[in-house]
């Protein structure tokens, strides 16, 4: 799997994933049974690489989003300020916190 690659996608049985929710790259998720919140980063492709389809990280192009589970709904792309704003007009709780996926190992 390429390190870039990381994605959040419903599961949907066994083994069996569907669509991206949200694509390339998340860098950092947070969850509880109500919601999921997560940053992504952007790619862009990588000027040193001898590889055309080789992708390295965009900082330019961050993105939050927040999924309610209980409604099915995804709000993002957002930026930093809109992000903090709908998670308090959705009162997501304090403890679903954004931590980097190294965390989960």
């Amino acid at each position: 799997m390429e390190p870039n690659r990381i994605i959040i996608s419903p599961k949907e049985g066994d083994d069996i994933f569907g669509s991206p929710v949200i694509g390339t790259k998340v860098v950092q998720v947070g969850w509880n049974e109500d919601y999921i919140v997560a940053k992504q980063v952007g790619l862009k492709p990588d000027p040193h690489a001898t590889n055309a389809h080789r992708m390295i990280l965009d900082d330019s192009r961050t993105n939050f989003y927040i999924l309610d589970l209980k409604n099915k709904k995804k709000y993002g792309p957002l930026n930093d300020t809109r992000y903090v704003e709908q998670r308090n007009k959705m009162k997501v709780p304090n403890e679903v916190v954004l931590r980097n996926l190294d965390e989960f190992h």
